[in-house]
């Protein structure tokens, strides 16, 4: 209903009615977790956001879904309305964002063993921001080179944030609650593309002018907000380490 209520918002569906499609969403999750905390052995463990380092991959991995996903939709109309290519080309286009991202995450699945997630995945989300920021001031006639480039960077900083942040997610869930762990995980994940690609409805909604770019620059947002708060865990990190010292 939360998603419904911000894709009703981008429609242009009447407010009121978007409000109160808002507030069920709210109320029925609320209603949702408190119930989750009564039992013994919940699908959705509220417990863990307790742990900050669990709370804070789980806070910074649906921010980074969300702005990507923004973008990941946004991207077609860039190419297509703005550069004139077909679809085929506009897949094209876009074929080194996974691919790097692919060759990325391997890359960062070692380097987890031996750096922490504070460090590899706020990197990959600055990669990732730089990337969408270099999207967004992309000319219309930008060469092939120019668009592979940029979507081989926000690919790879995508692979060098997911890796290191879903272990960092899983290494703080106690064992009991390795389940509620994966599926709070699979719901961040599903959670943060649903709201982008509802986001980017708003955004055509209230952009009068240049709403492609302005879509952009609000997903480029979204990843550096996501890089803020990962880089959090360098603090908390800290702060662990001097209490239990």
């Amino acid at each position: 209903m939360i998603v419904y209520g911000i894709d009703g918002f981008g429609r242009g569906e009447a407010r009121p009615l978007v409000a109160l499609e808002v507030l069920a969403g709210l109320a029925s999750f609320g209603w949702f977790l408190a119930t989750q905390r009564r039992l013994e052995r919940p699908m959705f463990a509220v417990v863990l956001y307790a742990r900050p380092l669990f709370a804070l991959a789980s806070l910074t991995g649906f921010i980074a879904f969300t702005g990507l996903t923004l973008a990941i939709v946004a991207l077609p109309f860039l190419f297509q309305d703005t550069m004139g290519v077909t679809p085929l080309e506009s897949g094209l286009l876009m074929t080194s964002w996974p691919v790097a991202m692919g060759l990325a995450a391997s890359i960062a699945g070692r380097l987890s063993d031996r750096y922490p997630a504070a460090i590899l995945s706020t990197s990959g989300m600055l990669m990732a921001a730089a990337g969408l920021a270099l999207y967004a001031l992309l000319p219309p006639h930008a060469s092939l080179v120019q668009i592979v480039a940029i979507g081989a960077l926000c690919g790879a900083g995508n692979g060098f944030f997911q890796a290191p942040n879903t272990r960092e997610l899983m290494r703080h869930a106690p064992r009991e609650h390795t389940a509620s762990a994966a599926a709070i995980m699979a719901a961040t994940r599903v959670g943060g593309q649903t709201c982008g690609a509802a986001a980017l409805a708003v955004v055509f909604s209230l952009a009068a002018t240049n709403a492609i770019t302005t879509a952009l620059w609000t997903a480029t947002a979204f990843a550096l907000i996501s890089a803020v708060a990962s880089s959090v865990r360098f603090g908390v990190r800290r702060a662990g380490a001097a209490l239990a010292s």
